[in-house]
């Protein structure tokens, strides 16, 4: 842990800031204004050693902190900017419109002119940097663009008072790093003070005159870029977490579907307490604690967020609610010690307002010492998260009873859950989205069953959501993302299925095959992009099923990917792990090799089938027990032909060699030998390969999938439940 810190103090003289594309306004910038001001001026001739030694050391810092003063973008303003070259109308300034030249747009950001930047740097070594840069900082005379007027203050000091300046700012904290998320600041890294200097140079440079005959001719050059890192900024909030009790100290859990009523009454009565406490703040508290839902942007990231917690982590904990915890933004107006008070000891009965009466006795709040349930939601990293409560779509999403019409249903409400995260701040490209109705926890409650007054049943739906990259929690998304509604818990699982609806017409079982065909080419394709290898690159056998020598995988033991498609009106593109198939846990090889697979489908929209058409594909959740795919079911039909594993004798009985086949293969497949083999549509072909539909019958209800016979791995033997 740094012992040091160089604090660096930005004042903007009119509280507008009109740089393009950062705020707050990155180190980058900061770093290049300091060597402008340090520099320029009557400082020219000074000399430039411990300068230069200076900067050096500050670009190979780590990225400071940041607070920001509150800011909120004004209207964009357009300034016509002439060209200054009045000379070529003659010297005439009444013909200065015929030469008006580019327009600018501004768009500055506004806040309080009193309120500062504070950058951070911290540091161990090399104080007397950190002092000769300290000095420096007060040369600085513009931050942004030339208009940007600004003066700084430096010190060097503790790492501790440092952290408590950044604390009692009381502005948004901007912190580096994260999973990706967040702002994206430009920093100075090694190289950026030489790669400043050369773009000086070079810019007084651009223009150089040449004789080309008789004739003196300019030519330009741009300068280069210089040289910086983007780095990702979080802003970190701070999060009470309490536990629900009665008067008895024991847990009084909740039912999971009382999320969105638990978190009402629990901001209504806070807000009523602090009004009542704080009469002074009673339009903050009304603002950032219950707020509007026609509020701006701005506002709504300092608002409150009341999240009711699920039990999850353990197989009996049931999604009983036990903890509530409130997020308070960074920059949130609202003091958290004035959160605390208003929280702790809380009564969540249900009184009546005229007579007082205790309709129904409710929990307490009480501080929760053991934070590990927050943990699970607010401190981890994932790419896959699945709703644990449901998300409030922006709008309505259609009903769809079954097939076709359930597909387009989900499809456009997957569209909405796209819109709840661009609302939320999420960055929704690349991301593989699925929503439905049925809860994806074990003990958890359909969608429906947390409508209310305040959100319809047809807004309410979970969803799964799998991101390129892993993002960091907690994720709560949708128009009830204020009040419980929405929240996502991290999966750790690795998929089994990854499965995709077909748009388009339906697919009948003889066309399933050459699709899937195709869909396997396209797989290994798109992976051998994602691990960036050259398109005749050899894969591992997980993805392609040969060998390293490029022979056929003979290990009998089904160790590769399974693709079929599943013919009829609504079909469905299945891409199986073998780990699934087989009813085992997935190797540690087998899970990274799903990882590159997921990785591999983000934007697999379209599969392409040579004379058999191209279809849309739409991203489905994997499939569960109920599906037919999954079963479990003592009856399964086969939905693609089965071919067996070999040729018959000549002689032999073929529906008595079929039957054969099968059941060795369902012993070969851990399953349970069927009690009826019922064989249909036996077809021979012309080189005495059979194929034909199947039924099979077994004692007790088997639980799939099961992909059966010799072409399991290209579509064929797919059976469904009856």
């Amino acid at each position: 842990m740094a012992a040091h810190a160089l604090l660096i103090e930005v004042r903007l003289l009119d509280g507008r800031y009109h740089g393009l594309g950062d705020w707050p306004p990155s180190p980058f910038r900061l770093f290049a204004a300091l060597i402008a001001g340090a520099y320029g001026g009557r400082w020219v001739a000074e000399p430039r050693h411990d300068k230069d030694a200076a900067f050096r050391w500050l670009e190979g810092l780590r990225q400071p902190e940041i607070a920001a003063p509150r800011a909120v973008r004004s209207r964009a303003t357009t300034i016509y900017v002439p060209n200054n070259d009045l000379d070529s109308v003659g010297g005439d300034p009444a013909r200065i419109a015929e030469i008006r030249g580019s327009t600018k747009q501004f768009v500055p950001w506004l806040f309080e002119p009193d309120v500062p930047l504070v950058y951070a740097w911290r540091f161990e070594d090399g104080a007397g940097h950190a002092d000769r840069i300290a000095a420096l900082a007060e040369r600085l005379c513009a931050l942004g663009r030339g208009i940007d007027m600004a003066f700084a203050r430096a010190a060097v000091v503790e790492a501790g008072v440092a952290e408590a300046r950044l604390i009692d700012h009381g502005g948004p904290l901007f912190v580096p790093g994260g999973a990706g998320e967040g702002e994206r600041l430009a920093c100075p890294t090694r190289g950026s003070f030489l790669s400043l200097v050369e773009r000086h140079a070079a810019e007084r440079a651009r223009f150089t005159t040449y004789r080309e005959g008789r004739t003196t001719r300019t030519s330009f050059r741009k300068a280069p870029n210089a040289r910086a890192v983007q780095v990702a900024y979080a802003r970190p909030s701070t999060f009470l977490l309490f536990e629900l009790r009665g008067t008895d100290g024991k847990f009084r859990p909740q039912p999971v579907e009382r999320a969105l009523a638990l978190t009402l009454a629990v901001r209504d009565r806070l807000v009523e307490r602090l009004s009542t406490a704080l009469p002074e703040q009673a339009a903050h508290v009304l603002r950032y604690a219950k707020g509007d839902r026609d509020a701006p942007d701005a506002d709504k990231a300092l608002r409150l967020r009341v999240l009711a917690l699920p039990s999850i982590g353990h197989a009996h904990a049931g999604l009983a609610l036990r903890r509530l915890a409130v997020e308070i933004p960074s920059g949130c107006p609202l003091r958290v010690e004035d959160v605390t008070w208003g929280l702790s000891g809380l009564d969540l009965s249900e009184i009546d307002g005229d007579t007082g009466e205790i309709l129904r006795d409710g929990p307490m709040l009480v501080p929760a010492s053991d934070r590990r349930m927050l943990g699970r939601y607010a401190t981890v990293s994932a790419r896959r998260w699945r709703t644990v409560t449901p998300v409030a779509l922006p709008v309505a999403a259609r009903n769809g009873r079954r097939g076709a019409e359930r597909l387009q249903a989900e499809t456009l409400a997957a569209g909405r859950l796209a819109d709840a995260l661009r609302h939320a701040g999420r960055d929704a490209r690349g991301t593989v989205l699925a929503v439905r109705r049925e809860p994806f926890h074990a003990g958890g409650v359909p969608a429906d069953r947390f409508a209310g007054d305040r959100f319809a049943a047809g807004r309410l739906a979970h969803a799964e959501i799998v991101f390129p990259q892993p993002v960091s929690g907690p994720l709560v998304l949708g128009d009830g993302r204020f009040l419980g509604l929405g929240l996502f818990a991290p999966v750790d699982e690795v998929p089994g299925i990854l499965a995709f609806g077909l748009a388009g017409d339906a697919v009948p079982p003889a066309l399933a095959p050459r699709l899937a065909a195709a869909a396997r080419r396209a797989v290994m394709a798109r992976v051998r992009d994602a691990l960036d290898l050259r398109p005749d690159a050899g894969l591992p056998l997980f993805f392609s099923g040969h060998a390293a020598d490029g022979a056929p995988a003979r290990t009998g033991t089904h160790d590769h990917l399974f693709v079929a498609v599943e013919p009829g009106c609504a079909p469905r593109l299945l891409v199986i792990a073998p780990h699934r198939a087989a009813r085992r846990e997935a190797t540690g090889n087998e899970r990274n090799h799903l990882a590159t697979l997921e990785r591999a489908f983000c934007g697999f929209e379209r599969l392409v089938a040579g004379r058999d058409g191209a279809f849309g594909l739409v991203p489905l959740v994997e499939p569960a027990p109920g599906d037919r795919l999954i079963g479990p079911s003592s009856a399964w039909i086969s939905a693609t032909a089965y071919r067996p594993t070999r040729h018959p004798k000549r002689g032999d009985d073929p529906a008595a060699f079929l039957a054969a086949d099968i059941a060795a293969e369902c012993a070969a497949r851990g399953l349970p030998a069927p009690e009826r083999i019922d064989i249909a549509d036996l077809q021979a072909g012309p080189r005495g390969g059979l194929a034909a539909s199947v039924r099979l019958t077994f004692a007790v209800a088997v639980a799939g999938p099961i992909l059966l016979g010799r072409d399991a791995h290209q579509g064929g033997g797919l059976f469904l439940a009856e």
